[in-house]
């Protein structure tokens, strides 16, 4: 069975992230989700929660690896929260019909998600 900080790797590859992408959706920086996937550190309860709630993970196979990976359905207010959060703290909540249009296609990754935001800065 592989371990967490396999299956954190997993995740990752899986949504096509850079380690600065994912780590930006878990509120930490690059060198801690490094940490996270090589198994040097174990993410707290709050960052697994954030990885499950950010990226639409299955909870008991983040623990276990039992299931399937993501959730069938992703809650488009935690995409939403994803694409308004900025490290600066700074939001530009005049942008939020725009999420909402994007968020309300099943099929996009997160990555497409962040390129987007991206571009919208």
């Amino acid at each position: 069975m592989i371990t967490m900080n396999a299956r954190i790797q997993k995740i990752r590859q899986a949504l096509g992230l850079s380690l600065e992408q994912f780590s930006y959706g878990m509120k930490v920086g690059a060198i801690e989700a490094a940490d996270y996937e090589s198994g040097t550190q174990i993410p707290s309860e709050e960052i697994q929660d954030l990885i499950c709630v950010v990226y639409g993970i299955n909870e008991t196979w983040l623990h276990t690896g039992v299931g399937k990976m993501f959730v069938q359905k992703r809650d488009n207010k935690n995409l939403r929260w994803f694409m308004l959060w900025d490290p600066s703290g700074k939001h530009d909540p005049s942008q939020l019909w725009l999420v909402d249009k994007v968020t309300g296609f099943s099929d996009l990754k997160v990555s497409l998600l962040a390129e987007i935001a991206e571009a919208m800065r």
